[in-house]
């Protein structure tokens, strides 16, 4: 039996630490983590098996990735831990460099090294400008973004059925008196959100009072306070 490829996530999971953390320190952007964190994280790539696949140039006629970039506004969000996770664990043998910075422009002068392909999360560039950028760059490139734009290159979220989503989990284990919060600045995705948790509700029977709806400034202290 083949033995399971070690990934960043791996070692994250070992080390108790991001897939973030650990893809940065090991691509040499480790500066704001302290010594130990770093040097736990190469001894664990070293106990571990994990490496990196060089000779992927060119498989059966298509092209091949070698190194794939994540650019990613903000690493302070936990959110982006479970999508570098995801990408790591399909990325196989592709090294997988991650990047902080809002998407620009000046994307481009972001890398150290060249990538065959770029994953932008929620990119301040227009959908439609990233992806002619990637083609002249002949950069392969895929956004990861909250509304869809462009089929062929966006993955996105259906926020109508996280809402319902939403709305199952509680109802299935047994809440009745439900309160929403929405986050303030968020119009293109909260009626979504309401809409498809409005008919999770209807499926029990349930509805949400406009008195239940709440919005504050999307921050853990907000979010604390107003639960209070």
């Amino acid at each position: 039996m083949m033995a399971k490829k070690v990934t960043i996530t791996d070692i994250a999971r070992a080390a108790g630490i991001s897939p973030t953390t650990v893809s940065l320190i090991l691509n040499g952007k480790g500066d704001r983590f302290s010594a130990a964190t770093c040097r736990r994280v190469f001894a664990l790539r070293d106990q571990l098996g994990y490496h990196v696949e060089k000779n992927l140039s060119q498989r059966h006629g298509k092209r091949q990735l070698m190194r794939v970039g994540i650019v990613i506004p903000d690493l302070s969000q936990s959110f982006y831990d479970g999508v570098i996770a995801g990408i790591q664990a399909a990325a196989g043998d592709i090294q997988v460099v991650v990047y902080e910075a809002p998407t620009s422009e000046k994307t481009h002068q972001l890398f150290d090294e060249p990538v065959d392909g770029l994953i932008f999360c929620e990119p301040h560039m227009a959908t439609q400008q990233l992806k002619n950028w990637g083609e002249a760059a002949q950069v392969l490139v895929i956004v990861v973004n909250s509304q869809a734009s462009l089929e062929d290159s966006d993955v996105w979220i259906d926020w109508h059925q996280v809402g319902k989503l939403a709305a199952d989990y509680l109802l299935a284990n047994g809440h009745r008196e439900i309160a929403v919060v929405l986050p303030v600045g968020h119009q293109a995705t909260n009626p979504n959100v309401i809409a498809g948790f409005k008919e999770g509700l209807n499926e029990y029977h349930v509805t949400l009072p406009d008195e239940a709806l709440y919005t504050t400034i999307p921050t853990l202290a907000a979010g604390y306070n107003l639960t209070r």
